[in-house]
């Protein structure tokens, strides 16, 4: 496997994940935002799931008491399922 997919879509994530920080993510048109840093192009969810398909291992991220951050978890999630996906999932909690 291409070792720049995993790599990709972890930094893809990340950045889609910087632009939720906000109470108020509806409100900046660049919030929400998913900029891949291969094409140098603002692409889909979509998209970014397909590139999830070639991808070993995913690494969610999000504020954990941002509910908006959370629903694009469950909708990514969905997506991979949908298309014969079978995650695990893993959590962490740090006090």
């Amino acid at each position: 496997m291409n070792s720049l997919v995993p790599k990709f879509c972890l930094f893809s994530f990340i950045f889609y994940l910087f632009g939720l920080t906000s109470s108020q993510a509806s409100e900046d048109p660049l919030l929400e935002t998913i900029w891949n840093i291969q094409s140098r192009k603002v692409i889909e969810q979509e998209e970014l799931i397909e590139h999830f398909l070639g991808a070993e291992v995913i690494y969610l991220g999000e504020k954990h008491d941002n509910a908006r951050q959370h629903e694009i978890q469950l909708q990514i999630l969905e997506a991979l399922i949908s298309k014969g996906k079978r995650p695990s999932i893993g959590f962490e909690f740090f006090t």
